[in-house]
C-alpha cells in the first residue's frame, strides 16, 4: 500500500505534468479523494470509483473530439487490457486512473479547471461528475481535513 505522499509525489503529479494539467491544489484533491475512495464497487471502478458509463462516455463524448489529449491518455494505457476491458484499467493502473479523473473534472469546467482550489475542485467532483449531496462534500471536506493538511506542510 501507497502513503498519500508516496501517491502524490510518485503517481499523481507526473500524471497530471504528462497530461499538461499540472495544478498542486488538483494534484492534493486527487491525492485526497483517491484515500477517501480507495477500491472498486458495484459498477465503479478504480481508486476514484469511476462509473462504467462515465468512463465511456468520457471517451465517446470528451476524448475522441481531442485527439492530443485522448493520444496522452492512451499512452498511460496498457496495450492488451485496455482494449479487452477498459475499466480494468481504471482498476489496476493508477496513473491512466488519475488521468480520466482529472478529464472528468476537466470536462465540467474546461476553461479553467486546473486554477480551481481544493474546495472548488471538490464541489465539482460531488456535485457534478458524481453527482451527489452537499451532504457528501461537507463529509469529504471534514474527513480530508488531516490530509490536506499534511500535504499543505510538506509543500513548504
Amino acid at each position: 500500500m501507497y502513503t498519500s505522499n508516496e501517491l502524490f509525489v510518485s503517481v499523481i503529479t507526473p500524471t497530471l505534468k504528462h497530461m499538461n494539467m499540472s495544478s498542486r491544489p488538483l494534484a492534493a484533491f486527487l491525492c485526497a479523494l483517491m484515500s477517501e475512495t480507495g477500491q472498486s464497487s458495484d459498477n465503479h471502478y478504480g481508486p476514484f470509483a469511476i462509473s462504467k458509463t462515465d468512463h465511456r462516455d468520457l471517451w465517446d463524448g470528451y476524448l475522441a473530439l481531442d485527439p492530443d489529449k485522448s493520444s496522452l491518455v492512451r499512452g498511460l494505457a496498457s496495450q492488451h487490457r485496455f482494449l479487452q476491458d477498459p475499466e480494468a484499467e481504471l482498476t489496476c493502473n493508477l496513473a491512466y486512473s488519475v488521468a480520466i479523473a482529472a478529464i472528468l473534472l476537466e470536462k465540467y469546467d474546461a476553461n479553467n479547471f486546473t486554477s480551481l482550489n481544493f474546495y472548488e475542485l471538490s464541489r465539482l467532483w460531488f456535485i457534478k461528475v458524481q453527482k451527489q449531496s452537499e451532504i457528501e462534500l461537507t463529509r469529504f471536506l471534514t474527513n480530508q481535513r488531516q490530509l490536506i493538511d499534511e500535504l499543505n506542510k510538506n509543500a513548504a
